[in-house]
């Protein structure tokens, strides 16, 4: 089987089991008819975040992780994602800290309300901030590899 082939499939697995974990953590909120402002941003922070833990640990899989042009493209992209990342964060403790959680489950219990609002916070404060820290380390991660492949000729 042709290696390059077998790193597309892989690829694509990946994407699909992230879109998948994505989903089964959003599906609580969802099945409790909360309706919240920061679903997309919610769903593009875990997507985007368990995306830059692999690359970070198996770019070398990645089928494009030999080319250069991909590393320079990389270094100078990732950083765009950086003001929406940290204005998502900001909107969504900015209404924490406003309004509160609790004013969108107005339908739903108390016991519920503070499960719901621990477990929206923790997820989605954990999914932003591993997405913002993420931006960083894959662009050390990228300047390293490429320097390396330069310098050394090594992937």
């Amino acid at each position: 089987m042709n290696v390059q082939l077998s790193k597309w499939g892989l690829e694509v697995i990946s994407i699909s089991i992230s879109i998948v974990i994505s989903a089964l953590v959003v599906l609580p909120i969802w099945s409790a008819g909360i309706k919240s402002d920061w679903m997309i941003y919610n769903l593009v922070f875990l997507f985007v975040a368990m995306t830059i833990v692999r690359y970070l640990f198996f770019f070398e899989y990645h089928p494009f992780g030999a080319s250069k042009i991909f590393k320079i493209s990389l270094i100078c992209l990732v950083p765009v994602f950086i003001f929406p990342i940290i204005e998502g964060i900001h909107s969504f403790t900015e209404f924490h800290d406003r309004e509160g959680l609790q004013s969108l489950m107005s339908h739903l219990s108390p016991e519920r309300q503070t499960f719901f609002t621990t477990y929206m916070k923790t997820e989605y404060l954990l999914a932003g901030m591993t997405c913002f820290l993420g931006v960083f380390a894959l662009i050390i991660k990228m300047i390293r590899s490429l320097w390396r492949q330069v310098k050394y000729n090594v992937v």
